[in-house]
């Protein structure tokens, strides 16, 4: 069994390959873009955990307001209007630089990189209304069902 708290190079292989073809085939400032954001709205959720195990109370309320700001500014924003929209819109150059692959080939390689983004971008919506819930009922605007 592998221990969660180690990193093995099982679980980064996946990545380390979704980086590795994204470099090879030209979408590599899109990828860096979205792990560059997701990298900074991480942050203030590990301040979040970080100010629960030392017991701040002020930080953590800090550190709450930071994650949800971040969220709602970043990836429920700039993901979807910039990065998505910019990949719905602006990829018309694929096809004369992929004109070898054919019409339906292109089609599928468009729905591959485009479907992921999308559906991305729908997650971060169910999971910002998740932390919305989870800090309403945290602060006592909300009761846990019982």
């Amino acid at each position: 069994m592998c221990n969660p708290t180690i990193t093995s190079p099982f679980r980064l292989a996946p990545g380390s390959v979704v980086m590795l073809a994204a470099f090879r085939y030209g979408f590599a400032r899109v990828g860096a873009a979205i792990l560059f954001l997701h990298d900074v709205t991480d942050l203030p959720i590990d301040a979040i955990r970080l100010c629960q195990a030392l017991g701040w109370d002020r930080a953590l309320y800090a550190s709450v307001i930071a994650t949800l700001l971040s969220w709602a500014a970043l990836r429920l924003y700039v993901f979807p209007r910039y990065l998505v929209g910019s990949a719905l819109f602006e990829t018309g150059h694929l096809r004369e630089t992929l004109d070898f692959m054919g019409t339906p080939a292109l089609a599928v390689a468009y729905f591959l990189y485009v479907g992921p983004l999308v559906t991305l971008a729908g997650l971060h919506y169910y999971w910002f209304i998740f932390l919305l819930r989870k800090t309403a009922r945290q602060l006592g605007f909300v009761r846990k069902a019982e």
